[in-house]
């Protein structure tokens, strides 16, 4: 077959029609579409202000548990690189993580939490999934004895760096982020 020849065979070859595939997309778009517009009447519902079922009640840390807790935590490893004998390095750090979580787990809120997980019916108790976000917490603790680092100044920005950390994974830690309305996100105070 000459050359010629061949490229009119090609040209006469029909080309692939992408309507297959479009069809495809409209038949799953119109089995999904139950679940959308379940989703939708749902997010409807919540910005009319509806209070959710009683099974599904969601809370957030107040600001200031969170923030006190957030410093304490940063002050305990900021303890590590302060200009201080070791004794009173470990005594602030002790009292500091051990008053953080004090404030974090003694406070009125965490009735709430105890009733938002209970209402799932799950059991009220610490999980791995809280436990995690405190890791590299420990292992600032670890590491920062290892560099003699003792200094006023970096003492700050340990204390501003890891209390931002705690600040940001406060509600990891505090369980209240499990407690997010499914498919949003968003965690609620309705209680």
């Amino acid at each position: 077959m000459s050359k010629k020849n061949q490229s009119r065979k090609n040209a006469q070859r029909p080309t692939p029609q992408r309507s297959s595939r479009a069809e495809q997309n409209r038949a799953a778009r119109q089995n999904s579409a139950p679940r959308d517009s379940a989703s939708q009447n749902s997010a409807a519902r919540n910005k009319q202000g509806s209070a959710p079922s009683e099974a599904t009640i969601l809370v957030r840390a107040p600001e200031g548990v969170r923030a006190a807790a957030s410093l304490l935590l940063g002050l305990g490893v900021a303890a590590m690189v302060m200009p201080l004998a070791t004794t009173w390095q470990v005594m602030v750090l002790i009292i500091a993580i051990g008053a953080g979580f004090l404030v974090t787990f003694s406070h009125p809120y965490r009735k709430k939490v105890r009733a938002a997980v209970e209402s799932t019916g799950r059991k009220y108790k610490t999980s791995v999934a809280q436990i995690m976000p405190l890791f590299p917490l420990w292992l600032a603790l670890m590491i920062l004895p290892a560099f003699q680092i003792h200094s006023w100044i970096a003492a700050l920005i340990v204390l501003a760096l890891a209390g931002a950390y705690a600040w940001i994974s406060f509600p990891s830690i505090d369980g209240t982020r499990y407690l997010a309305e499914p498919g949003t996100g968003q965690v609620r105070d309705d209680a």
